[in-house]
């Protein structure tokens, strides 16, 4: 991978690429955002060598003359019961492809992100609105303007439900993007809904200053203090590795600590004296 991330460093306006395995992190100028597109376009020119980078597949849309509404969550229940035609629609990876393959002049033009897929309505539906579906109806003249770069803001709330696409894209900014920026990341196909509030990046969260409300509007965000609030992953996963027995597994962890730095510098210390303290309280 060493050749293509001399050539994301080369990219305009891409200020540092961080990498490990398959784990890429690129920081770049949120407001000029085309070096997204060109490195969306780098990643599309190696999947011959094996680089692929998952893409969502969680938005619905089919034409309509219903009265367009504003941003609503809906069970999937709803979703089938006022929107059937939904189940037969094709999947797409962004607000703007949904919206430009479905424009019709003089319909509206339903779009939804779809938490799970089949629509199978649950025994019990979730409560909190970030796990339902959000649902948008655009009159042809806001879909226009979405699909030529303008009014991102309508489209912002996206980003604020979860679901269950295999992409583990994410875009964290420090200032609120233009619309043209927006546009770029859309037209990149990373989505609107990859810009977050934080992200995992290298085994650690980056958390971003601004990020999108309810509404689609811009909204400032405070970073956790501590570290419950971040849950990293790796905290997590070592957590449950530990279970209740969390006393004994660190001790033991401690004394093969001793044990493999013995090895390693055995050599180095042999003819000298060393003293080894290990304080395994709560351990057998």
């Amino acid at each position: 991978m060493e050749p293509l991330f001399h050539y994301l460093n080369r990219t305009p306006h891409v200020l540092s690429v961080q990498a490990y395995v398959d784990d890429t992190t690129l920081v770049g100028d949120a407001q000029n955002t085309r070096w997204i597109q060109e490195v969306a376009q780098c990643y599309n020119n190696v999947r011959t060598a094996g680089f692929v980078v998952d893409s969502h597949s969680c938005y619905r849309s089919i034409s309509n003359s219903t009265m367009r509404f504003g941003p609503t969550a809906l069970s999937s229940a709803q979703l089938l019961q006022d929107w059937p035609a939904v189940m037969n629609s094709p999947a797409y990876a962004t607000v703007t492809a949904a919206i430009q393959a479905t424009l019709r002049r003089g319909y509206n033009t339903l779009v939804v992100r779809v938490t799970r897929w089949p629509l199978v309505p649950l025994p019990i539906e979730p409560e909190d609105p970030s796990h339902m579906h959000l649902a948008i109806n655009f009159t042809f003249e806001q879909g226009h303007e979405v699909v030529h770069g303008r009014n991102a803001h309508t489209i912002g709330s996206f980003s604020t439900i979860k679901c269950s696409c295999k992409s583990k894209s994410h875009i964290v900014t420090n200032f609120p993007m233009r619309p043209c920026a927006i546009s770029n990341v859309e037209l990149a196909g990373y989505e609107v809904h990859a810009v977050t509030a934080s992200a995992p990046a290298l085994g650690l969260t980056l958390f971003g200053r601004t990020a999108f409300d309810d509404q689609g509007t811009w909204t400032v965000c405070s970073p956790p203090t501590s570290l419950r609030e971040c849950k990293p992953a790796p905290f997590q996963k070592f957590h449950q590795l530990l279970g209740n027995d969390r006393q004994t597994v660190i001790g033991e962890l401690e004394t093969l600590s001793v044990a493999v730095s013995l090895m390693l510098w055995g050599p180095s210390v042999a003819s000298s004296k060393l003293l080894i303290y290990i304080d395994n309280e709560g351990s057998p």
